[in-house]
């Protein structure tokens, strides 16, 4: 049968209950109806008693169909209202029912006629009022419709004697109704005690579970759900035994872990302990798992019938929190590090064994006194300091301190003191994480020394390697100075060009190799600059490749190249160019014979850049990975035939390092070795067309403008300006004014002009923003459009230049194409006549 939810209120408990006692009811009139009706047929009119019991049958089948209607309803909330008048409804045409047999044949008065009618109304209606007592308007309601009709027809057609009977029939009304509310009154309130208890239970963090005498489950609170994984359905009238007690248990009766011997009948442990008396035991889930429970079981009388109690507490989270604790004390003694705990007072409460034995002091000597104990009378100043500098710290404090033994022996600790809090932030613990840092005193003063005598040594290297640098740089400067004016000579054919070109690549890897050196003592110096802009990689890449390519074919060594194009780098474009020459010369000097070396650049989360040299040589062994980067350590190399000062990877990760990025290793021995080069990722640029030369032509058909056209370039780098010049030399129409400085720009741009000014930001004492500032404010240069030429290219950076008014903004290293579409686009736009 079903039953009331657990969160229904008293009028809903006492319905269900109502409900549940008419089942009774109906069965019980049924059966009276029956069997008064097969005794007393011969003896009542034959009409009468017709209608008499063909009323109660329909009572019964209506009242059946009624409580059907209700437990499969199963209602809560605000549906107990319309059930509670349904079932009022019910018991008073059930009252109304009973009334109809005296009412047509008890009157007139006839001996034990009206003594029969009138004792099975007030029974019947007794009956009610015990039954149905917690609905008090459906009580009512039986007692009215039951004796009230019969009442009135006695004293409307009967005479002396009916009317004092009928008075009695009413009185008997008051008196039941005055009875039932009574009983009523007694039902809410006891009902409000079960629910108030079943409350109690279902929210206590116990199960609480009854059990009788035989050991059958009586009562099974929600926690017990909770905990055990049984419904109440399921486990009221069930034994403890087939749901509580773990199955190795059910065929070991012997077993004293569980709770067999103390909740299954006939143990004689059960319900004898201590009251109170908890017991740690293991009981099991539905799901068959078991667990530990603490346990106390209270027997109860009553009635000569003995039960009990238990209430289960399933304590798996404290053993764990036992055995973590367990496993924390074994982890702290097990430490080399002293630790020692104190409360908020001072009062020392925990020390590991490793205090324990620098100290001198057992547990049992330290343990309750104050910590102050341990301290020297000439540091209680510095232990009072460092514990308000910890109080006053959220992460504590960590420094040196002076300890005393029990010997009376001091040394300095290296300690970290720390504190525990409450939630209101109070201190509750502090804790002292210490070792003897006298032996690390004597070996730091030791190495001090030694380094001091290193840096005045490698002080004295550095100016020689770089006076030997300035020494080679002076006939290198004679080399690479007559190949730059071969360059210009145009009397050489195409043959001896690319010779020229041959020996300035080589003359500037040269004069770079040499430079290494001087880079070397200014990185260790903190004196070398490193200029960031956009560097296009397959370009950098391809000038590498044709580098090293001679060296590659020396050594039988195949270069495989895979740049994407457009790929560009955030970083010093000598300084990168430098590290990959590095990076690649190692690769195919160490490489095997008819090996290849792989160069790659792959796009990497987060805004980086990787670019990875890979070869297939010897590789390198995992333990001498570290002592890669050490400057003049070759790895066992100096006795072989590649040449090499063993300071080229030093440069290299630290020139990489310096601009923002990071340089890695990966190898295996027999496999080859995988150097990567991570940096900031910058802007992408248009890949080259090969049927463009160097985009003039393609610029010049799209629209490029016939009349003269005043360009003015303002730019601190003078190599910048002459690519402009070398660039706008091929625009015969195109005047190019060009300034190094941007107060000399602005007094030209003053005095003359000019239809579009190519403007630097990064400039000294003027950046380009303000220059921008002052010729924007000047009326003449309204129309006037100004195109930032700059090495500043992050997306703020160009977002920012937009804003400030720039009609453009082309990012180094310049796409010559692009600076003349720009050009272009932006002439075409503005006015043809410039204010003079």
């Amino acid at each position: 049968m079903p039953q009331p939810h657990r969160d229904l209120s008293v009028e809903s408990a006492l319905l269900y209950l109502a409900y549940r006692r008419n089942v009774l009811d109906v069965a019980m009139s049924a059966v009276a109806t029956i069997v008064g009706a097969w005794v007393l047929w011969p003896y009542l009119p034959h009409q009468p008693k017709v209608i008499w019991v063909s009323a109660m049958a329909c009572m019964c089948l209506a009242a059946g169909f009624n409580c059907w209607a209700f437990f499969r309803a199963a209602p809560s909330g605000q549906n107990i209202v319309f059930w509670q008048r349904v079932f009022a409804l019910q018991i008073t045409v059930s009252g109304l029912c009973w009334s109809v047999g005296p009412a047509l044949m008890m009157w007139p008065i006839d001996g034990p006629y009206a003594v029969l009618f009138v004792s099975m109304l007030f029974c019947v209606s007794a009956v009610i009022v015990a039954s149905v007592s917690e609905q008090r308007m459906a009580m009512a309601g039986f007692v009215v419709g039951a004796l009230l009709p019969t009442a009135t027809v006695g004293l409307v057609t009967g005479g002396d004697v009916d009317r004092l009977v009928a008075l009695v029939l009413l009185a008997g009304i008051a008196a039941l109704i005055v009875v039932g509310r009574a009983s009523h009154q007694t039902a809410w309130q006891l009902q409000e005690s079960q629910l108030h208890l079943k409350a109690v239970l279902a929210d206590v963090p116990d199960a609480v579970v009854g059990i009788d005498a035989q050991g059958h489950i009586t009562a099974w609170n929600h926690r017990a759900e909770t905990i055990f994984g049984w419904t109440a359905e399921d486990a009221v009238g069930a034994t403890v035994q087939s749901t509580l007690v773990p199955e190795a248990e059910r065929f070991d009766p012997t077993s004293q872990r569980g709770i067999y011997r103390h909740l299954v009948p006939g143990r004689k442990a059960v319900g004898m302990t201590t009251p109170g008396q908890r017991i740690e035991a293991t009981a099991q889930r539905k799901n068959g798992e078991v667990f530990p429970v603490e346990l106390v079981v209270t027997p109860l009388q009553h009635d000569r019938k003995l039960s009990y109690t238990a209430f289960l507490t399933d304590i798996s989270e404290r053993k764990k929190v036992q055995e973590r604790l367990k496993l924390f004390r074994r982890v702290f003694d097990s430490s080399d590090q002293c630790v020692g705990i104190a409360d908020a007072k001072g009062i020392v409460v925990y020390q590991n064994q490793a205090q324990a034995k620098e100290l001198g002091y057992r547990d049992g000597e330290i343990l309750g006194q104050h910590f102050s104990k341990v301290v020297p009378k000439e540091a209680k100043e510095a232990f009072k300091l460092a514990s308000r500098d910890a109080v006053a710290s959220e992460r504590g404090w960590m420094g040196q301190l002076t300890i005393q033994r029990k010997d009376g022996s001091v040394f300095t600790s290296a300690s970290n003191v720390g504190f525990i809090r409450d939630d209101d932030g109070r201190v509750q613990y502090s804790f002292n994480i210490f070792t003897d840092f006298s032996a690390e005193l004597a070996r730091r003063a030791e190495l001090a020394g030694a380094k001091d005598e290193a840096e005045r040594a490698n002080l004295a290297k550095s100016d020689f390697l770089s006076s030997m640098s300035h020494e080679l740089r002076t006939p290198m400067n004679a080399i690479l100075g007559f190949a730059q004016m071969l360059e210009y000579d145009q009397d050489l054919n195409a043959d001896q060009q690319d010779s020229v070109q041959e020996i300035m690549k080589a003359g500037q890897h040269l004069l770079a190799l040499i430079n290494e050196v001087l880079d070397l003592a200014k990185i260790e110096s903190g004196k070398l600059d490193v200029s960031l802009e956009s560097v296009i990689l397959a370009e950098l890449l391809k000038d590498c490749r044709d580098l090293i390519q001679t060296l590659a074919t020396a050594h039988n060594v195949r270069l495989e190249f895979a740049v994407p194009a457009g790929l560009t780098a955030r970083a010093d474009h000598t300084k990168l160019k430098q590290a990959l020459i590095n990076l690649l010369s190692n690769a195919v000097k160490y490489n095997r014979v008819g090996g290849s070396v792989t160069a790659s650049v792959q796009v990497m989360p987060e805004g980086l850049l990787c670019i990875a040299v890979s070869d297939t040589g010897a590789g390198i062994a995992p333990e001498r990975l570290g002592d890669l980067f050490q400057p003049f350590n070759r790895l066992g190399a100096d006795t072989g035939t590649v040449e090499g000062t063993g300071i080229g990877l030093t440069i290299t990760r630290r020139l990489v390092e310096l601009m923002g990025g990071t340089v890695e290793v990966h190898s295996t021995v027999g496999v080859g070795t995988t150097f990567s080069i991570v940096l900031p990722q910058g802007p992408d640029v248009l890949p080259a067309e090969d049927d463009c030369e160097v985009g003039f032509a393609c610029a010049t058909e799209s629209g490029a403008l016939e009349r003269t056209v005043r360009v003015l370039s303002i730019d601190d780098n003078p190599i910048n300006l002459r690519l402009i010049e070398v660039v706008l030399a091929r625009r015969p129409n195109f005047k190019l004014t060009s300034a190094a400085e941007p107060e000399q720009g602005i007094e030209l741009a003053l005095a003359n002009t000019p239809d579009i000014v190519l403007l630097d930001i990064d400039m000294p004492r003027l950046d380009g923003y303000q220059v921008l500032g002052i010729l924007k404010a000047d009326a003449r240069f309204r129309h006037v459009p100004f195109v930032a030429v700059t090495a500043n290219a992050m997306p703020a950076d160009v977002a920012r230049g937009l804003a400030a008014g720039f009609d453009g903004y082309l990012t180094k290293p310049v796409d010559v194409r692009v600076l003349l579409w720009t050009m272009d686009d932006l002439l075409q736009s503005s006015p043809t006549e410039t204010t003079l």
